[in-house]
């Protein structure tokens, strides 16, 4: 469902009929409609117990891959604390590692 605008984003939200987890708010670029940032509560391990959390996705340096656009930065946030940052050569590396799922056709390059 939509959610509306805010910060040049157009915001959505999705649930997963298979999942009980979500909802997932998703945030699209309102110039090139690229996902640049997806929200959602999760469960963590922190200070030895679990706990939900808001988990944040920021994504940016989207580049061209075989005809696809494809973001070469991810930020994660837990409750708004930066935890994991993947630029292009840890994506890439992941790529290379997961080729064998890759569609025919996408390659990839440094």
């Amino acid at each position: 469902r939509a959610l509306g605008e805010s910060e040049g984003l157009t915001w959505v939200e999705a649930r997963l009929a298979e999942e009980r987890s979500g909802p997932y708010r998703l945030g699209f670029d309102d110039e090139s409609m690229l996902l640049r940032r997806a929200t959602w509560i999760s469960r963590v391990f922190d200070d030895g117990r679990w706990k939900d959390a808001e988990v944040d996705l920021e994504l940016s340096d989207y580049r061209a891959v075989s005809g696809i656009k494809v973001p070469f930065s991810a930020r994660f946030l837990i409750d708004g604390e930066e935890h994991v940052v993947v630029d292009h050569t840890g994506l890439t590396g992941a790529l290379e590692r997961y080729r064998e799922y890759l569609p025919d056709g996408i390659t990839v390059r440094e």
